[in-house]
């Protein structure tokens, strides 16, 4: 059992910097990994929160950012920040993709951010979101901020097919055409037809010979009749139900394609 001393030492170092391997050989300690990072936890989390207070607080004092915090009892809900000088181009209302983490920042949260393209096709960060999480609710606070914060809705926005965003932009940018990204959509559709199915090689085709859409879509719609009761049935129905989105075709119809 460790001694308070050894403990407090633990946190001590941690609160310097120092790497979790170089205080193990430092006190020469032979914890578990969960004990040893229960020990360093409370400082971690400290250190977290005093950061972010800081970002929050440098960018209310300068101009270059526009941000909304909601933090009821000062407990972090959620945070947008928006970029003025992307915000007041001429591009920042035309196309924009949105995407978002896996919770693989410092803060363990979401974040989704929105990017567009600029005059010469390069990608900006025009704002993102921490979220609370990425449900219909969480997607829904981002947006409100969004708009609160007067920025532009978008001509076309690129999205990756989430039902919770989808809902949530439907509800909230109504005039904004959304467009189902088609890396995500093959990504999706090898989830449950091999690489070598008629169902990935016609999309393949599909997307280098845009004529073949309407000819890929009555495809699908008999693929998914003898898919019925079985894996698959419901991606190519929904895939289906939503062509609108996706569809090379009609896709270019509203002035966009990949």
């Amino acid at each position: 059992m460790l001694s308070q001393t050894t403990i407090n030492q633990i946190s001590f170092q941690t609160q310097l910097g120092v790497l979790t391997g170089r205080i193990r050989s430092n006190l020469d300690v032979e914890i578990g990994s969960t004990l040893f990072y229960n020990i360093r936890r409370s400082v971690i989390h400290e250190e977290k929160t005093e950061d972010l207070v800081q970002l929050i607080q440098f960018l209310r004092e300068g101009n270059q950012k526009r941000i909304i915090v909601h933090d009821p009892n000062g407990t972090l809900e959620s945070i947008t920040i928006i970029d003025n000088d992307i915000l007041n181009t001429n591009y920042a209302s035309d196309i924009a993709i949105m995407d978002d983490t896996a919770m693989t920042n410092m803060y363990g949260s979401p974040i989704e951010a929105i990017i567009v393209v600029d005059q010469e096709d390069h990608s900006q960060l025009l704002g993102y979101s921490v979220l609370s999480n990425k449900s219909e609710d969480g997607f829904s606070s981002f947006f409100k901020d969004y708009s609160t914060l007067n920025a532009p809705h978008f001509r076309i926005i690129v999205v990756d097919r989430l039902e919770a965003q989808y809902n949530a932009l439907e509800e909230h940018f109504p005039d904004t055409y959304i467009v189902f990204c088609l890396v995500h959509i093959r990504r999706d559709l090898l989830s449950y037809f091999k690489s070598d199915d008629d169902v990935i090689i016609g999309f393949d085709d599909m997307r280098k010979n845009p004529l073949r859409s309407f000819e890929y879509l009555d495809f699908l719609t008999r693929r998914k009749e003898e898919l019925k009761g079985q894996a698959g049935y419901r991606c190519l129905e929904i895939l289906i139900n939503r062509c609108e989105h996706w569809l090379p075709l009609l896709v270019i119809q509203h002035g966009f394609y990949f």
